[in-house]
Order: structure tokens, then C-alpha cells, then sequence
């Protein structure tokens, strides 16, 4: 009980101070969203230059930053990232989604994110009609794709 609150308090202590005796530039790198804001301008540059807002962008997990640089609407309704709402009829109705006809051009994945599909469907779906086309320079965890067939 009371230890592990100790513990709690003298870790957040050290953290913050660490935190307020470092440079102006250690403490900018020092802010994990700060690279995946960064990450997402140049996705979102990418693929505004190879597509046209009717072109559909599906982003995997849903990055909310994403679709609003890139200008673009969601394929799909549905925008989560770490939520336990996730219903299987969300989605199964994703997977329908980009498995049709009106499938967006672009899929970008977030690897290493958590699942949003428990039964591993999902991914499956993506690799099968989907190509990686490209990943920001120095960025392993993000890969464009884009929908097989579709000229790039």
C-alpha cells in the first residue's frame, strides 16, 4: 500500500527533475507525441501528393492528426487508438470496408500498436489487397500502403 505510493511519488519526482534540468532541446525530443506529430506531417505529405482528397485514407490505428493533414476523410466512421470499446461488429464492418470495392487507396499502418482486431483478421485483410509503397526515412513502424492494382 503506502510503499508503493512512495515509490510512485519518488519516481514522478525524479522524472520531473530530470525533466526541468535539461535543455530546451532535451526536453522537445523528450516528448514522445512530438515525434509521431512529426511522423505524421510526412505521411500526410506523401500522401497528399499521390492521391486526391476522393482518394480514401484508412489509418491503422486511427490517427485523428493524420487524416487532418493529409486532408482527407476516414474511410471508415470509426476512430479509436487504446480504447476497450472495440465491438467485433466494428470490426468485422472495417474489414468489409476495406476489403470492397470502395476500399481507400492508402491504408497506413502504426506497427507495434495494440490490435484493434482481436481476431487478427484485420491485418490479414490489409496484407492481402494492399502493397507497402513507402515509410518515412528513419521511421520503422509506419508503412503506406497502397490498394493493389491502384497505380501510385
Amino acid at each position: 500500500g503506502i510503499g508503493l505510493v512512495l515509490l510512485s511519488v519518488v519516481a514522478v519526482t525524479l522524472k520531473k527533475k530530470d525533466y526541468a534540468t535539461t535543455s530546451p532541446q532535451q526536453r522537445d525530443r523528450a516528448i514522445a507525441w512530438e515525434g509521431r506529430y512529426e511522423d505524421d506531417v510526412r505521411v500526410a505529405r506523401f500522401i497528399d501528393a499521390h492521391s486526391t482528397r476522393a482518394d480514401g485514407l484508412f489509418a491503422f490505428p486511427s490517427r485523428a492528426d493524420l487524416y487532418f493533414l493529409a486532408d482527407r476523410f476516414p474511410a471508415t466512421p470509426y476512430l479509436w487508438e487504446h480504447t476497450p470499446l472495440v465491438r467485433a461488429s466494428t470490426a468485422a464492418a472495417i474489414r468489409a470496408r476495406l476489403a470492397s470495392p470502395a476500399r481507400p487507396k492508402f491504408v497506413v499502418v502504426i506497427e507495434g500498436a495494440r490490435d484493434t482486431d482481436p481476431s487478427g483478421r484485420l491485418p490479414r485483410v490489409i496484407d492481402r489487397d494492399y502493397r507497402t509503397v513507402w515509410r518515412p526515412p528513419g521511421v520503422h513502424h509506419m508503412r503506406v500502403m497502397l490498394v493493389r492494382g491502384a497505380a501510385l
